[in-house]
């Protein structure tokens, strides 16, 4: 095979790992079908659903009357808002501050009846996606990458997301609450995010090369130290969202690195 035809060939599979603003893994905008985590550590939880494979459940924020509704609205707005008073357990207790970033729980910033919905709406879009496309599209992002076109100006900021847990909603029965576990497909890299930057900017994100010895603290520094140089990009290592992310066309870009292809079939051996 020609050098001609392996350039067009690796030029095909840039085109699937789709570079534009509207792939929510280059540019990740306010939806409805997602769902805030908020005042957690994405390390614990990593730890938690990974490494430890365990369970965990969603808590709601507590709302009590109409004036409440709107301080959360204003709290929102804030950058850094200390949500600790809102928190209450799934039986409308409020929750200690003792513990809650090293518990099974993941704290949102929706009222009871909004999580339900929401957490509704991911599980049967997931279910039915799975089933009719094969593939599963929900997924847990931890940390994002908040970056723009010009690095010395914060406006026109877009969000990306650096960690892609792939999980799933379950529920014994309708009249239980949903848990989330990961479903231990692989944990891959955002490789939209890392070809756009590379192409772009010239900037070198790390890859995840084997998720059986990931270390997230210290990916996140690498992460880090490569967006640097530009003066307005930042990462927040623990801003995290339940959300849909579609891999289906990352699976024709695997299938189509020649690095992968059975021996002897490398097209560069048969030129």
């Amino acid at each position: 095979m020609t050098d001609s035809i392996l350039n067009q060939l690796a030029n095909s599979r840039k085109e699937l790992l789709d570079l534009g603003l509207r792939n929510p893994l280059i540019s990740f905008k306010i939806r409805k079908s997602k769902i805030d985590i908020i005042d957690e550590i994405s390390e614990n939880i990593y730890d938690i659903l990974v490494n430890k494979g365990k369970i965990m459940k969603f808590l709601p924020l507590m709302v009590t009357s109409d004036d409440s509704s709107d301080m959360l609205l204003e709290m929102m707005k804030q950058e850094s808002p200390d949500w600790s008073k809102w928190f209450m357990d799934g039986d409308g207790e409020k929750v200690p501050d003792t513990g809650r970033y090293t518990d099974s729980n993941l704290q949102t910033n929706l009222s009871p009846v909004d999580l339900h919905s929401r957490l509704l709406s991911l599980h049967n879009g997931a279910r039915t996606y799975l089933e009719e496309q094969g593939v599963n599209i929900l997924y847990l992002a931890l940390g994002f990458i908040h970056w723009s076109e010009n690095s010395d100006s914060i406006s026109g900021m877009r969000r990306a997301p650096i960690v892609l847990i792939p999980v799933e909603l379950k529920r014994s029965d309708a009249r239980t609450k949903f848990s989330i576990n990961y479903n231990l497909a692989e944990i891959g890299s955002n490789l939209s995010l890392i070809e756009k930057f590379k192409t772009e900017f010239s900037i070198s994100l790390p890859e995840i090369m084997d998720a059986d010895y990931f270390n997230i603290p210290e990916y996140f520094n690498k992460v880090e130290e490569s967006v640097k140089s530009r003066a307005s990009w930042k990462v927040n290592r623990n801003e995290m969202v339940l959300s849909y992310f579609s891999f289906g066309k990352f699976v024709m870009y695997e299938d189509l690195d020649p690095k992968k292809w059975p021996e002897g079939q490398n097209p560069s051996s048969n030129a």
